[in-house]
């Protein structure tokens, strides 16, 4: 059996993080991680960014690893307790999100289309919020190739 490893990543309810398979560390987006997490455009969802991704749903790494390859994307929805199939520059992992702490934070996040430039003199500013992080549990194991 492939040895796994765990980590967790943690974003804002409203931001972005990059996760590295290597070192098991996180690290900004768009700063070549493996793959990174960030709120769907649309608001209330995570989503999964990679050089090609597939949800294979909620089954043992084992049995992930026996399933065929199908179509890739470049991104999908961030479900706890499935595994992804995540296709990097350096090969295939199998990561499985054991949790999400956090999941209100997502849900409450406006979409990122509503983040617009603010006339303070003009508009009211809201009150400030607490800053609420999303922290994601994961297992990972590298395919052989």
């Amino acid at each position: 059996a492939a040895l796994r490893e765990r980590g967790q990543m943690t974003l804002t309810a409203n931001g972005c993080q990059g996760f590295r398979f290597s070192s098991g560390t996180e690290q900004g987006c768009n700063g070549g991680a493996d793959f990174e997490v960030r709120l769907a455009p649309q608001g209330g969802a995570l989503r999964i960014e990679a050089d090609g991704v597939r949800n294979l749903g909620v089954v043992p790494l084992e049995q992930a690893a026996q399933m065929a390859r199908g179509s890739m994307a470049t991104a999908e929805t961030v479900q706890p307790g499935s595994v992804y199939l995540v296709e990097t520059r350096r090969g295939s992992v199998l990561v499985r999100v054991l949790d999400i702490r956090g999941q209100n934070a997502v849900r409450a996040a406006a979409p990122t289309a509503m983040n617009r430039p603010r006339l303070s003199d003009v508009e009211e500013q809201p009150a400030a919020r607490p800053q609420s992080n999303i922290t994601l549990v994961l297992e990972w194991r590298p395919l052989s190739q």
